[in-house]
């Protein structure tokens, strides 16, 4: 099984859009000084972003984000100090998933073979 990556950041900016969120408006973008650091979503569900830490800190924090098939956007791992510190989650996401994966499968065929 491989890895999805086409869907891309402007297709979830509009998927949120479409269901009425406005995690990526351009109010809300700028009220937060958030940036996103993906062009497209890492296992077609992950993505990078980076805010301010706060309003006089011009400090960046990094968090590691879902977007759902419908485009809706959960936090995963917040409050990163670097972008590479959240790819690094991102990864370690993926092996637990692959890992879980893997333990299913083999649970499942021990029972088929009961």
């Amino acid at each position: 099984m491989s890895i999805q990556r086409n869907r891309l950041m402007y297709m979830v900016k509009d998927q949120n859009s479409f269901i009425g969120d406005h995690f990526f408006s351009s109010w809300s973008m700028r009220f937060f000084s958030s940036q996103v650091h993906s062009t497209y979503l890492k296992a077609d569900k992950y993505f990078i972003t980076s805010e301010k830490s706060g309003f006089e800190d011009y400090a960046r924090v990094f968090s590691v984000r879902l977007a759902d098939p419908k485009g809706r956007i959960e936090t995963v791992v917040r409050d990163l100090e670097s972008e590479e510190a959240a790819e690094s989650e991102i990864r370690s996401l993926l092996r637990e998933a692959k890992s879980l994966r893997l333990k299913n499968l083999y649970q499942n065929q021990m029972e088929i073979k009961q």
